[in-house]
């Protein structure tokens, strides 16, 4: 079973991170000397017909990791199940928000993952406003015309929580102004999900 953390931290992530990723994730490449080297390097059997070109994230002396132009590189370990104790709570009675959590404990199975994932959120640009109401299928379709898949909800989880395994996408204390959660909600229509 999901904890109600786990539930928030993904829906959170929903807001702060696109739902696409690349279907060939973040290739480990040869060792290329410029820009394109490391096209043909990350082009020759790793990457899809037609993919952008990448954008060199980080390189060391014997890999140069690779993300396409416009995505972020998520590498790390997913712990499968965490401790998550809140020390304040925001709703002491019905205890659904916490204001402040201990340290996060990893105390389940811890599997590395290594992702491709939208800077942004859908259309992936900044300052525009995320497409809203598309069923899964609707938003698998369009990951797949880009050459790109939704993502598992371990990549999800590692790009939110980071190697701290946080409990929020910025930290452990709540911040009520990081995000629309503690906002108003508008009346959702959800007829076009039908």
């Amino acid at each position: 079973m999901i904890k109600p953390h786990r539930i928030l931290i993904i829906v959170l992530c929903l807001v702060v991170f696109s739902a696409c990723r690349n279907n060939f994730g973040s290739p480990r490449v040869r060792v290329a000397s410029n820009q394109a080297d490391l096209r043909t390097a990350v082009t020759d059997g790793a990457a899809p017909v037609g993919a952008p070109a990448p954008k060199i994230i980080a390189q060391t002396p014997d890999i140069i990791r690779a993300c396409p132009t416009g995505m972020l590189e998520v590498e790390g370990d997913y712990c499968a199940q965490v401790e998550q104790t809140c020390l304040r709570w925001l709703d002491p009675d019905q205890k659904m928000r916490c204001a402040e959590f201990a340290p996060t404990r990893c105390i389940g199975k811890v599997t590395h993952k290594h992702v491709c994932v939208d800077q942004y959120e859908y259309p992936n640009r900044r300052d525009a406003k995320p497409e809203v109401m598309l069923s899964w299928y609707q938003a698998r379709d369009t990951c797949s015309a880009q050459g790109k898949r939704l993502c598992g909800d371990s990549e999800w989880t590692l790009a939110c929580e980071g190697p701290k395994r946080t409990p929020y996408p910025y930290g452990e204390r709540r911040d009520a102004n990081a995000c629309n959660i503690d906002k108003p909600h508008p009346d959702v229509d959800e007829k076009p999900l039908a």
